[in-house]
């Protein structure tokens, strides 16, 4: 799907980029919710009763810096953890490109969790090897998501991928922050709890 070009936010310009599609089980998405409730809701599931959804990206430009807001699945795997489902993924580099932004150009990655949906195109392989997609960026979280991606539990254990965090980990471009932080001026991560723990917004 095409998205519109860059737009007007105050003092910042925001593009929105495309890492493509997830296609998971909607009895995996809606529980124990009666269909009759949410069926009119999200349109027509395909043949697999599975339900698309966009991993959709954010770019934004503001004091002569692009920060990227999450990175989509990613091009490393199809699989949506725990079979629920299938990913049609990967395409984030080339809708970058088609707006003329190259991995190099990014100077700030922005995750609001690493669910693998929301951080697997932070890293890339490369010849073979596991790195950053984005080599120049630095990559800003909350300390406590870091922590709990790093030793889930049973419970959440699927949604966090090893692949997506050791290139990051060994790194010099990862800056864990605890509550509200500035990353440049007019772009704040503020916390949110709820969806994980240590789950951010962006402001």
């Amino acid at each position: 799907m095409q998205m519109p070009g860059w737009f007007p936010l105050g003092d910042c310009e925001l593009l929105v980029v495309s890492d493509g599609v997830l296609r998971l089980d909607a009895g995996s998405v809606f529980g124990v919710t009666p269909r009759v409730m949410w069926e009119p809701l999200v349109g027509p599931l395909d043949e697999e009763y599975r339900l698309a959804v966009g991993l959709n990206c954010l770019l934004v430009r503001s004091q002569g810096k692009l920060v990227l807001v999450e990175t989509g699945v990613g091009n490393k795997t199809t699989r949506v953890p725990g079979g629920a489902g299938v990913a049609q993924a990967g395409t984030l580099l080339e809708d970058m490109a088609r707006h003329g932004i190259r991995p190099e150009d990014v100077d700030i990655v922005i995750n609001t969790h690493l669910h693998f949906d929301h951080c697997g195109g932070n890293t890339i392989y490369r010849d073979g090897n596991l790195a950053l997609t984005f080599p120049r960026a630095h990559h800003f979280l909350q300390k406590g998501e870091w922590d709990e991606a790093n030793h889930p539990n049973e419970r959440t254990r699927a949604s966090y991928l090893p692949e997506n965090l050791e290139p990051l980990a060994d790194s010099r471009q990862l800056e864990l922050v605890e509550g509200e932080a500035e990353v440049i001026k007019g772009v704040r991560i503020l916390p949110a709890p709820g969806h994980t723990a240590a789950h951010t917004i962006v402001e």
